[in-house]
């Protein structure tokens, strides 16, 4: 008698690659399009959708009004954050999972970044960023509740990224702690 046991996981991030929307891209500020995501930072920041099904001169993908990035992960839609500049200020995004998290289970979480840039004025500029993370919330965040910066994230990338052409896979796991039903995108630190 031969006995397999098999184990799988299932993604609890519903739309995870930013595929599905309402309606595609017309501006800025527009994560919320992205069906099931929100921005969770003070409403004068503007996380960014952009989608195949928008134009090239607007939020499309690969082109977008201010940067050609190739989306060699297979998807057509992807969020656009700024994760830190002079000022501190950053942009955090977030969705509630499928199933809240189990208590003393452990998970395995993985997303993949880019170093994005943009033209602002006539004038070229890129962001690199490290500690682009993923934290989970038992808590939903909005613009008039905004998702704490506690130096804290469930997974984060200590590496600079640099890389403006491939997107960086950035893993890891954790014994669950609380039951989260939130997850969370950006620079927590």
């Amino acid at each position: 008698m031969n006995i397999t046991t098999i184990y799988s996981q299932i993604n609890l991030v519903p739309n995870f690659d930013f595929e599905q929307y309402s309606s595609c891209p017309t501006g800025q500020d527009q994560i919320h399009l992205a069906t099931g995501w929100s921005k969770y930072n003070p409403i004068s920041f503007t996380p960014d959708y952009y989608n195949a099904c928008a134009p090239s001169n607007g939020f499309g993908v690969p082109q977008s009004l201010s940067l050609y990035q190739e989306d060699n992960r297979g998807c057509s839609a992807y969020a656009g954050l700024v994760t830190w500049n002079n000022n501190g200020n950053r942009e955090l995004i977030g969705s509630q999972l499928s199933q809240p998290l189990v208590v003393g289970q452990k998970y395995f979480m993985s997303f993949k970044t880019v170093m994005g840039g943009g033209t602002i004025g006539g004038n070229y500029f890129e962001s690199p960023s490290n500690n682009i993370g993923l934290k989970f919330s038992t808590v939903l965040y909005s613009t008039s509740n905004p998702a704490p910066i506690n130096n804290f994230a469930h997974l984060r990338s200590m590496n600079i990224i640099t890389d403006t052409a491939n997107w960086i896979l950035i893993t890891g796991s954790f014994i669950v702690d609380s039951t989260y039903n939130y997850v969370m995108l950006g620079n927590f630190l």
